[in-house]
């Protein structure tokens, strides 16, 4: 039973390093800031951003990730990282971002930026010019910064930030690509003119 959980855990964990990898071979040299979104709110993606990050740093990178879905926010959850000022402050209230800044329980070299209080219209707070400014002060800090969001087929809150980030991964399931879900969620992003260098199965076999 042991050595079952053992070998399990070892490919979960050779997966994320060859997601990992995959990332990297598709950015550009000056390419740090990458949007994660998904074809729907039931495909989870959450806690593969996060193990994406943990990977990321031991590679010596510095690496943010932060959590942009401000409807239903789960990193806080997910990290076990108590949940204080985030997101929502620096978007509302114009808290300067270095005071929501905390450290991942598991890997201390990663950075984390919660999502502050849960909003039901936060795409009423989101200007472009303004997150442009945010993230562009990120990159002197972060080699690599991963923004988890919502859905961008239910709600408009990603489609709106990837016009101010370098590249876009959608995350997917089965059910979903075969409902042309996928392909709905790249045209909405393609229609913004966004970079996407990709999508993600999460239940592939």
């Amino acid at each position: 039973m042991f050595k079952g959980r053992k070998k399990n855990k070892e490919r979960l964990n050779q997966a994320f390093m060859n997601l990992k990898d995959k990332l990297v071979e598709n950015l550009g040299p000056n390419d740090k800031t990458i949007l994660f979104t998904a074809s729907s709110e039931e495909v989870k993606k959450t806690s593969p951003i996060l193990n994406l990050g943990r990977k990321l740093v031991k590679d010596n990178k510095k690496v943010l990730v932060i959590d942009m879905n401000l409807r239903n926010p789960l990193l806080s959850k997910i990290s076990k990282v108590e949940l204080k000022e985030g997101f929502s402050a620096i978007l509302v209230e114009d808290l300067p971002y270095e005071n929501t800044i905390t450290k991942d329980l598991y890997k201390k070299d990663l950075d984390l930026i919660l999502s502050g209080r849960a909003m039901k219209n936060p795409d009423d707070f989101l200007q472009i010019s303004k997150l442009r400014n945010f993230l562009d002060s990120l990159r002197q800090r972060y080699d690599y910064i991963l923004i988890d969001s919502p859905s961008n087929l239910t709600y408009p809150d990603a489609n709106m930030i990837s016009q101010s980030v370098d590249k876009v991964v959608v995350f997917t399931n089965q059910k979903d690509k075969n409902k042309n879900k996928l392909n709905n969620s790249i045209e909405k992003l393609e229609k913004m003119d966004a970079e996407i260098i990709g999508y993600i199965i999460t239940d592939y076999k």
